[in-house]
């Protein structure tokens, strides 16, 4: 059951993505979106486990992962502002699978295989692969930090929202106070910039918007629950078939996607595969 919500998940964490690309303003988008994705989670909150916050230790380990979530959300936002939605999706969220394994086996106690070993390397050569050669859209230095920077942070929210879950707190509740952790690291920036521009966001396109904080919110849900049933490392490789899903994605938006970028999304797949 694990398996699938987080397969699951990985498909609509993919898709309200790429709908961010599609909108100009990224860092206003993605608070604008953020926002919706809080408002949903409490309409669905009857169905989906209702507010159980658990232990004390369990909302301080809530309120970390949001703080992680917080520089997830605004790095997502810098750095798909510098890069194709294929190429920085691909760093970041397999950047985060080869630090969770590191924390999650070091520190976590979490089984390592042979073939486990194999597929880290397997994701560690495709992140090289996955890159841009001459003449084709690169990241620049920056943008590249961003990426790294998220990835760091994927890792970190994952982490500290299974260990929350853990605790006793119920998946929504996970998720609403990451919400209030998060939302303002975006809405605080640059002088209350997303703030300013959050309704000029939303009249341009409110249907994207919303829609991409339903697809958020219930993407961060699903994940919550396949992530109870299983293990961190596991857990972060399964929701990383989202790469191949936003591989899918960047070619609708126009992305060209080079041969050697599929190949390395492949071997980051199948590392994963391996892994699980």
């Amino acid at each position: 059951m694990g398996t699938s919500l987080l397969i699951v998940s990985a498909f609509l964490h993919a898709l309200w993505n790429a709908l961010l690309k599609k909108i100009p303003d990224k860092t206003a988008g993605v608070f604008a979106i953020m926002l919706f994705a809080s408002i949903t989670s409490i309409l669905i909150s009857p169905i989906s486990g209702g507010f159980q916050p658990g232990t004390t230790l369990a909302l301080q380990l809530a309120f970390v992962a949001g703080a992680f979530e917080g520089g997830y959300v605004t790095g997502l936002a810098h750095t798909l502002e510098r890069a194709p939605l294929g190429l920085s999706y691909a760093i970041m969220r397999g950047g985060a699978m080869l630090i969770v394994w590191c924390i999650s086996t070091l520190y976590l106690h979490e089984s390592v295989t042979i073939l486990g070993i194999l597929g880290v390397l397997c994701v560690f050569v495709g992140l090289f692969v996955v890159q841009p050669r001459k003449n084709e859209k690169r990241l620049d230095r920056l943008g590249l930090l961003w990426a790294l920077f998220t990835a760091c942070c994927i890792a970190g929210y994952h982490i500290f929202y299974g260990a929350s879950i853990g605790e006793g707190s119920s998946q929504v509740t996970v998720f609403l106070v990451s919400m209030i952790v998060s939302i303002p690291f975006l809405g605080l920036k640059n002088n209350f910039y997303a703030i300013k521009n959050f309704k000029s966001v939303v009249k341009a396109q409110p249907s994207l918007i919303v829609f991409a904080g339903v697809l958020s919110a219930t993407s961060f849900i699903i994940f919550l629950y396949g992530l109870s049933y299983t293990a961190p490392g596991a857990a972060i490789t399964l929701r990383n078939t989202s790469v191949i899903f936003a591989q899918i994605f960047a070619l609708f938006l126009g992305e060209k996607i080079s041969w050697h970028q599929w190949l390395g999304v492949l071997m980051i797949s199948g590392g994963a595969v391996l892994i699980t």
